[in-house]
């Protein structure tokens, strides 16, 4: 048994998506969501003991069992929120082989970073 990490250093494990009417229609909102969301990894990363407290509460779990997931890969977050091209790629090239998505997706022409 191992984990996706053990294989792939870099898996990008979670995206924010935005409806392509968003993007055309409001951009600029899309943006300053995301604006948002960096700066909330940041604190985080910043005050970790506040954020664990915090997640402990909004998910009724231990402080210390929330803290310890959460350090488990704080080190590695990405705080520009930024798409990890490379950890995607990996991604997707596991379910491919599964055969859970087609092989012919096109990562590149999918995305836009903002």
């Amino acid at each position: 048994m191992a984990t996706v990490k053990d294989y792939f250093p870099r898996y990008q494990w979670g995206i924010i998506f935005a409806h392509t009417e968003l993007l055309e229609e409001n951009l600029d909102l899309a943006r300053r969501a995301m604006n948002g969301f960096r700066r909330s990894c940041r604190a985080i990363k910043e005050n970790p003991e506040e954020a664990a407290a915090f997640g402990a509460q909004v998910f009724r779990l231990k402080t210390e069992v929330f803290q310890r997931a959460m350090m488990r890969g704080l080190e590695t977050w990405e705080l520009d929120a930024q798409l990890d091209m490379e950890g995607m790629e990996n991604c997707l090239g596991i379910h491919e082989e599964i055969g859970a998505i087609p092989a012919e997706l096109d990562l590149p022409a999918m995305v836009q970073q903002l």
